[in-house]
């Protein structure tokens, strides 16, 4: 069934305005929350009002007339949604949608409850969308055309294996980085604990890098986490960062007392367990040039430079996991 974009567009739109307008109902975050202890009210409420600014008329209007009519066969695009952060497979599910094809999506058990509501929220602005929008438990490689999956480097390793006969793109673990330089302000500093500490510091938004010029004070930042509310931290989170700040200090790991993170000195840039952050001085600028190539694969964004302090979980609707644009290579399938 081909469905007009126009329509596709004014649904989204009305689902927008009701995202903006209404809260989460309290007992779908109370199920979200049951069903995945790592969320807290505050996460659900925050990815829900990122998801909200793709949805209003400009960015949406402005994105959609990049991308021809689609008039191609409609294909059975299968979708492995990830579930470290509420509605983190949201983009791809809707993109495959406006691209003309059907979304056939395997959600997280993490964050199965709230991506089956936004569904159903979709649904009821816009019935006919249950012709291209198919939810299931399970996901045979023989029913699908294209696949998107996204997980951990475990996981992605298993898709290749198992989806091996299905053209599509798999990705693997990802993290971000931060830039300082002596220019940055106390209010930018401020801005950069959430893209530190949002959703227990976990997703590949999350920054858990900071490269710094020798000029910025390291105390400015452990300042500046004086400043972010513990009420916003899932209690879990802070638990473990007493046992693994505890755990450090038994065996006798140099770390940096901070609030609520642990700060590690490093010399290059690497992936980091929950609640660790590095900080690596930058004595050679060209270094910076170096890593940035070296590392292209594993970064997903660098605040502070293509990405402004406290915007690494908010993308633009055109900020595309592992810099591929999707919505291209859909409407070319």
């Amino acid at each position: 069934m081909n469905v007009l974009r126009s329509d596709l567009q004014d649904s989204l739109l009305h689902l927008g305005e009701k995202m903006r307008r209404s809260p989460i109902p309290r007992e779908v975050v109370e199920a979200a929350v049951k069903a995945n202890p790592w969320f807290t009210p505050y996460y659900l409420e925050e990815s829900v009002r990122g998801i909200a600014t793709w949805l209003e008329e400009d960015p949406l209007k402005l994105f959609l007339k990049k991308y021809p009519e689609p008039s191609h066969p409609l294909r059975r695009v299968g979708i492995i949604a990830a579930g470290n952060i509420p509605l983190v497979g949201w983009h791809d599910l809707m993109i495959t949608i406006l691209s003309g094809h059907h979304a056939v999506i395997r959600t997280s058990r993490q964050d199965r409850v709230m991506m089956e509501w936004l569904m159903q929220q979709w649904m009821e602005i816009f019935p006919n969308l249950q012709n291209l929008l198919h939810a299931v438990r399970e996901l045979p490689a023989k029913s699908l055309d294209y696949l998107l999956a996204t997980g951990s480097n475990n996981s992605a390793r298993y898709f290749k294996q198992n989806y091996a006969s299905v053209p599509g793109i798999i990705r693997h673990h990802r993290y971000s980085v931060a830039i300082l330089s002596k220019n940055i302000t106390d209010c930018e500093m401020h801005r950069l604990c959430k893209d530190l500490l949002l959703y227990n510091t976990l997703g590949c938004r999350n920054v858990c890098n900071i490269i710094a010029s020798p000029e910025v004070d390291l105390r400015r930042l452990v300042d500046s986490l004086h400043h972010y509310s513990t009420s916003k931290l899932n209690p879990m989170y802070l638990e473990r960062v007493l046992y693994v700040n505890h755990l450090k200090g038994v065996l006798g790991e140099s770390i940096v007392q901070a609030p609520n993170l642990i700060i590690e000195r490093a010399d290059r840039p690497g992936s980091t367990e929950m609640g660790v952050v590095k900080w690596i001085e930058l004595k050679d600028s060209g270094k910076l040039d170096t890593w940035l190539r070296l590392y292209e694969k594993d970064w997903q964004c660098v605040v502070g430079s293509e990405v402004k302090y406290g915007q690494a979980q908010y993308p633009e609707l055109e900020d595309y996991a592992d810099g591929v644009n999707t919505m291209d290579l859909l409407c070319k399938l």
